[in-house]
């Protein structure tokens, strides 16, 4: 009988372990993007912010920066899947000091393009559920403003603002440099900079940094509007 009990015990323990374990597996996964049944693969995300000056800047922590006035951007999703690609075009980009306009290789003047891959990503586990979008580039970004040089280095992490658990075909996103208790912006400093991997691992000091020629600073991107983002199909958010 004694025997019995503590087989029992065992097995329950190993159960509890078992529950606990998928628990915590499940709690630490990326959120998935998928297609309602009518539809599939690729499904696409377009947005375009109204012309404003002043609209969008990069600034570093001594003050360096530049200034665009309008931002499109285009996301794409080939399977189910946390990730996809993302092209962000920023449009009449100007170096305020110079006033010279600025763009990437082979673009036009005034032109900054920035393509890469887009993560899903929780910024705690929850619920509630935060989720973000961290963007990193195909390769480190070089920007001519006439004489001068820049170079920008990923990652960017920006608000996501979606329904979850339900058919969307919208969804806004949010980038904002950080504020001080007296809701001044920090230069060179992005609004977030932690969030969760896929293997549960809080990753901090996740930095964006430019140069401007005098060596790598921390930076922060702003859009002051929240870019919302219609998409070709009708997609489900599912933490």
């Amino acid at each position: 009988m004694t025997r019995i009990k503590t087989l029992a015990l065992a097995l329950m323990a190993l159960s509890v372990f078992a529950i606990s374990t998928a628990a915590s597996a499940s709690a630490t996964e990326l959120p998935d993007i998928s297609v309602t049944l009518e539809e599939s693969f690729p499904v696409k995300a377009e947005a375009t912010s109204l012309k404003k000056a002043g609209l969008a800047f990069l600034e570093t922590e001594v003050g360096s920066k530049l200034t665009a006035e309008q931002v499109k951007g285009e996301l794409e999703l080939t399977s189910l899947s946390a990730l996809g690609a993302v092209k962000l075009t920023f449009v009449n980009t100007k170096e305020p000091k110079s006033g010279e306009l600025c763009n990437t290789e082979g673009d036009a003047a005034g032109i900054v393009l920035v393509a890469g891959e887009f993560h899903v990503v929780f910024l705690a586990v929850g619920p509630p559920w935060t989720l973000h979008i961290d963007v990193l580039f195909e390769k480190p970004l070089v920007i001519k403003c006439g004489k001068l040089t820049i170079k920008v280095l990923p990652p960017a992490l920006v608000a996501l603002h979606a329904n979850l658990e339900k058919d969307i075909t919208e969804f806004t996103v949010d980038a904002k440099c950080a504020k001080n208790a007296k809701n001044e912006i920090e230069k060179g400093r992005q609004q977030f900079t932690e969030y969760i991997n896929d293997a549960g691992t809080k990753l901090t000091k996740q930095l964006l940094l430019a140069n401007f020629g005098l060596g790598f600073e921390n930076a922060c991107e702003q859009v002051e509007e929240e870019l919302k983002f219609k998409t070709t199909k009708m997609i489900l958010i599912t933490p």
